[in-house]
Order: structure tokens, then sequence, then C-alpha cells
């Protein structure tokens, strides 16, 4: 009986420390999801207002080796300040979702997929929006164009993948990077084995 009373005590303290477990695991994956989603938001609010530098200081360091700031610079200029259309993007306020934190040579990876909205708006009119829009389907993968035009304007409805890291050159935040499958940057700057763990 006393053998039976000792298991018993041992098995339930076993699962109290189990659920502790568990209960504390949750709640340190929650923490970290939230301090994700807040860190990739500034991120995404840099991008959208085409804030170059904000963007510089909340994108991934390394990455600056292929593409330069200047390169960064222009490219925003050119959005802004396009002779043929206006362009405002929205991630902020759209679907996104954090894949699972994975780990590899002392950083810290995470995939995170966004719905983009696009809303492009032509200064002249747009002979033909269909083959406008079929290209901005393939372009842009596009799950949906709509061409409103009163006001001249498409709406673009894509997802967007940035891949988030953490690491010594990071101070230990989230930096991002701007994923493309035409061009997997992440492969060339950590390796396909990272890659691989992404599922990119």
């Amino acid at each position: 009986m006393i053998l039976v009373l000792t298991d018993f005590l041992y098995i339930s303290n076993m699962k109290k420390i189990l659920l502790f477990f568990l209960l504390a695991t949750q709640f340190l994956i929650g923490q970290n999801q939230e301090q994700i989603k807040k860190e990739f938001t500034a991120y995404i609010q840099a991008t959208n207002s085409l804030n170059a530098s904000q963007t510089h200081a909340l994108t991934y360091p390394a990455i600056f080796e292929k593409v330069t700031v200047q390169m960064l610079q222009d490219m925003y200029k050119n959005l802004s300040q396009n002779p043929n259309f206006n362009i405002l993007t929205n991630s902020t306020n759209t679907p996104i979702k954090i894949n699972e934190v994975v780990e590899s040579g002392g950083r810290k990876f995470v995939k995170i997929i966004a719905e983009n909205q696009v809303l492009m708006t032509f200064k002249s009119p747009v002979n033909d929006p269909n083959v406008m829009a079929s290209d901005f389907k393939v372009s842009m993968n596009a799950k949906k164009v709509n061409f409103d035009p009163k006001s001249n304007t498409f709406n673009i409805i894509h997802d967007i993948t940035v891949i988030g890291i953490q690491d010594s050159s990071t101070q230990n935040t989230w930096k991002f990077i701007n994923f493309s499958p035409r061009k997997n940057v992440i492969a060339e700057l950590f390796g396909k084995e990272v890659s691989k763990l992404l599922k990119l």
C-alpha cells in the first residue's frame, strides 16, 4: 500500500511539473510571437511609408552587402515620385502568419507571411486594364486584382514572405529580409540548410 501511494504521489507531482512546463513554454512562445509581431509591424510600416532610413535600420544588415543603401533610397524615390502612377501599400491591418522560430549557427530565424494590399493609381488613362491585371497576377503572384475605372486605380492583394533574423549582429533584436522565390537570398547568405528549415 505504501508503494502504491508513493507511486501515486510521484505520478501526481510529475503531472504538475509537466503541466507547469507546458504552461511556461506556451507563455514564452506567446511572448516571443508578440515581440516578433511588434518588430515586424515597425518594419512593415517603414516599408509602406517608403521611409528609407527606418527601413535600413530594421533590415538585417548583411543584406546591404548585396543591395546598397543608395539603391534602396533610389528605389523609394522612384516609387514616391513616379511620373506615371501613385502607389500605396498596406500590410499592417491584414492577416499575418508567424511560423515557428528555428535556430541554426547561433541565429534564430522566423518566416512571416502577411497579406499585402497595393493601390496603384495611374495618372493617365489605362488602355487595357485586363492585360495589366493579368500581368500583376503573374508578376506579383496576386490572389486578387481589381480595377476601378473611375479612379484609374488597381487594387492588388498578394502575400509577402518576410524572414526575421536575430543574432549578435542585430543585438538580439529581430531584423528582416523580404523573401522572393526568384532570388533566394536566405540560401545565399546562410546556406541551403537554413532555407530548408524555413521551408522556402
